[in-house]
């Protein structure tokens, strides 16, 4: 049976049938590929939707997406700089490079970032939690925690937001906080691969 996406695509690939130089075709395109995980056509497509009009902002931030999943992380800043070059105020943008600089261990940027876009979309829990953990990461306990009980406070259910504060807890010397944060998690019924993370860290408070 046929997808979504190729139903999609052959409406697109009609279009620039009629109309080779259509950049928007290709942008969409170029996102569908993305969305497939077809990173090679995807970027292929999406050269083309730039080349034809190079003032694409779009174009340029699922360009970064694809980048940033293939952990091209130059390209991708390359990308998001373009980006926040043409519109300023694109929260996700922020967040996203704030990730890579993150992943870098570029604390200071990695933060300036995630202000921004918590600035741009105060609505977005991700942009706290990730900005949670760059905290805690640079030993900031104090601003980790505010934005880990933000998160919990907003979304109650979040293993991710209790993990990580457990994590805070524990290397800020607070045991008992981090147990009982690490207990929440396992009564919210996480995920394998979570409950394997904080099974271990149990154990780890257990031993001797």
């Amino acid at each position: 049976m046929r997808g979504a996406f190729d139903q999609a695509l052959d409406e697109v690939n009609q279009a620039l049938e009629a109309q080779p130089g259509y950049a928007e075709a290709y942008f969409l395109r170029g996102r569908i590929y993305a969305e497939k995980s077809e990173a090679e056509h995807a970027l292929s497509d999406l050269d083309k939707a730039i080349a034809l009009q190079p003032d694409m902002t779009a174009a340029y931030y699922i360009r970064g997406r694809v980048y940033q999943a293939n952990h091209d992380y130059d390209h991708a800043l390359d990308d998001y700089g373009r980006v926040i070059h043409l519109k300023s105020d694109f929260a996700d943008v922020y967040y996203y490079r704030g990730l890579i600089y993150q992943e870098r261990e570029d604390y200071d940027r990695a933060i300036a970032d995630f202000n921004r876009a918590i600035t741009l979309n105060s609505d977005s829990l991700p942009m706290y939690l990730a900005r949670a953990e760059t905290y805690a990461e640079r030993g900031d306990y104090p601003q980790a925690l505010a934005d880990y009980n933000h998160v919990i406070e907003n979304q109650p259910d979040s293993g991710d937001a209790y993990y990580g504060r457990g994590l805070t807890y524990m290397d800020a010397g607070d045991l008992k906080a981090a147990r009982a944060d690490f207990q929440k998690v396992l009564d919210l019924n996480p995920s394998a691969a979570l409950r394997d993370q904080v099974e271990r860290r149990l154990q780890a408070l257990d031993a001797p």
